[in-house]
């Protein structure tokens, strides 16, 4: 699967069905399974199509996305990069977090 039909796939739509996919299908969780997801992010694929899409539902079930300034090197390129999104309903993060050193307990 390219990096292309992936983003599309975490994306998702509406099927001939009427059946959401993907990020969309968020949107159906409450009637589907009686929760309302409040907290979201896509660890790894959170492209700027996906953040600004993620950031979009988060807005409609009045939840929280979290995004990476993906791809962004230095501190810069992020500001710059928090300038595609406008939503309060976002949190950008940079750099990238890995894991929790135990051994400098940081």
């Amino acid at each position: 699967e390219t990096e292309a039909e992936t983003t599309s796939n975490i994306i998702g739509g509406v099927t001939a069905d009427g059946k959401k996919t993907g990020i969309k299908a968020l949107l159906s969780a409450q009637s589907q399974l009686g929760l309302k997801p409040r907290i979201l992010g896509v660890p790894g694929h959170d492209t700027q199509a996906v953040s600004t899409e993620l950031l979009s539902v988060a807005q409609s079930l009045r939840g929280f996305a979290y995004l990476s300034a993906y791809g962004c090197k230095t501190v810069e390129e992020a500001i710059a990069y928090r300038e595609n999104f406008s939503q309060r309903e976002g949190m950008l993060i940079w750099p990238d977090f890995i894991n929790f050193d135990t051994v400098l307990q940081a």
